[in-house]
């Protein structure tokens, strides 16, 4: 017997961006933090843009350490309860906000991958302010760049820790979970591994295929490396019915990385999803 799916629905809007760390972004001449009044531009309209896709979750990567890049960050999003990780022997890390007036942050965890690729993920359980019922996990990353065979190698092995460990916190709580972040791909050994660990990705399911570029990288290649993936199992109780997804900025094609766009060398990218409660 079919189990029947209540009326009752909820919407979140999940927003995933590379925001491209001053103290990563190449000048001519030395690098981006070096320079105040062209980084702490930068950072006021990235945040204008965020703040305007009226996220529930926004899930950030390469958020610079600086105490002022912090603090500006934090009044921006005062709205939002937000967590923050950062790399070990590194001035950039991750963090997730979670929107205070549509969802509450239950508990959260970090995982540091140490001495390989310095790479961290972030772990949110978040619920509804308005159903308690209605509960999920939040996991960001950023895997290491593929220089070499090596790195290939460690992608697959970071992306398999940080699945393992997202299993073991689930296997009490048994909830939805939404995996994004940029994960330095090109469909290759990594975006298998993800789907075959039961998630789907939020764009492809929207849209019948994957964005061509979302990343344009310091080698001036074009390609897709930012995702939102979604797992649900069939004994959970939340089925997500429909998913819109979509980058920013609105009206540029996917094909090519938008020359107009100079906030960061990725795009955002943003995934409504819908949700009902499944009445067992």
């Amino acid at each position: 017997m079919k189990p029947k799916i209540s009326q009752k629905h909820k919407s979140l809007k999940v927003t995933t961006f590379n925001i491209l760390a001053p103290c990563y972004k190449r000048l001519s001449l030395g690098r981006e933090s070096s320079k105040p009044n062209l980084w702490k531009s930068r950072q006021t309209n990235i945040l204008d843009l965020l703040s305007s896709t009226k996220s529930d979750i926004l899930c950030l990567q390469e958020i610079w350490f600086d105490p002022f890049f912090l603090k500006e960050t934090k009044e921006k999003f005062s709205g939002y309860q937000g967590i923050e990780v950062r790399r070990p022997n590194r001035m950039d890390g991750l963090g997730i906000f979670v929107n205070k007036s549509t969802y509450n942050l239950v508990d959260f965890e970090s995982l540091t991958l140490n001495g390989q690729g310095y790479r961290v993920a972030l772990l949110a359980h978040v619920q509804s302010k308005s159903d308690s019922s209605m509960q999920f996990l939040v996991v960001n990353t950023h895997l290491t760049f593929p220089h070499s065979k090596l790195e290939l190698k460690l992608r697959l092995w970071q992306v398999k820790k940080i699945t393992k460990w997202v299993k073991k916190t689930n296997s009490s709580k048994n909830l939805p979970v939404i995996f994004a972040g940029d994960f330095n791909l090109i469909h290759d050994s990594v975006y298998r591994y993800v789907k075959k660990q039961g998630f789907e990705s939020c764009f492809e399911k929207a849209n019948k295929r994957e964005p061509y570029v979302t990343h344009q990288n310091h080698r001036s290649e074009q390609v897709c490396t930012d995702f939102i993936f979604l797992k649900t199992n069939k004994s959970c109780k939340t089925k997500c019915t429909k998913t819109q997804s979509y980058l920013l900025p609105k009206g540029f094609p996917d094909e090519k990385f938008p020359k107009e766009f100079c906030m960061s060398d990725h795009r955002p990218l943003v995934s409504s999803l819908s949700f009902e409660q499944i009445n067992k």
